[in-house]
């Protein structure tokens, strides 16, 4: 089994991703939509490596693709991409992506071209938690939605990082 996680937000550089709302075409895939500018700018600085790493298994059984918040986002952006320029798809190697407290990632072009990916995607989301209702799905003339199977369950564990605390 092969596991891809991606880590949520730690430094400066990572906050200032975040903010970085504006959208830009997906690219990596074609007829994908837009995507958050941030999210994309840090997958593209590392889905060279990603794709080299995971083209380096020999037989995978199974792919696990997750991250908790920015990790999330990230790990959306991967998926199109790990099942069009990787053998994962073309031998048939199981995928899940389980994306936990993810923020929004894309237009609706996106969210509908990935829903069509036939990769299954659980949405894991703590509705006490914050992150997954940024960005607002409307922001000026920006559309964002969300991707995959909603998970929903309720925990407040008495503050906004508490709620959204990946260990908790």
């Amino acid at each position: 089994k092969v596991y891809l996680v991606f880590r949520g937000t730690e430094s400066t550089e990572d906050w200032i991703a975040d903010a970085e709302i504006k959208q830009e075409p997906y690219g990596f895939v074609s007829d994908y939509g837009e995507v958050h500018e941030g999210f994309l700018m840090l997958y593209k600085s590392m889905s060279t490596d990603v794709i080299d790493t995971l083209n380096k298994v020999k037989q995978p059984k199974c792919l696990y693709i997750t991250g908790h918040s920015l990790g999330s986002g990230i790990s959306t952006l991967a998926v199109p991409d790990i099942i069009t320029n990787t053998d994962y798809r073309k031998e048939d190697v199981p995928i899940l992506h389980y994306n936990l407290a993810s923020p929004r990632v894309g237009n609706p072009e996106f969210a509908s071209a990935y829903n069509n990916n036939k990769v299954p995607t659980y949405r894991i989301v703590n509705t006490c938690d914050i992150v997954p209702q940024v960005p607002p799905s409307v922001l000026d003339k920006l559309l964002f939605e969300h991707i995959g199977t909603p998970v929903n369950y309720t925990a407040q564990y008495g503050s906004l990082s508490g709620n959204h605390n990946s260990i908790n």
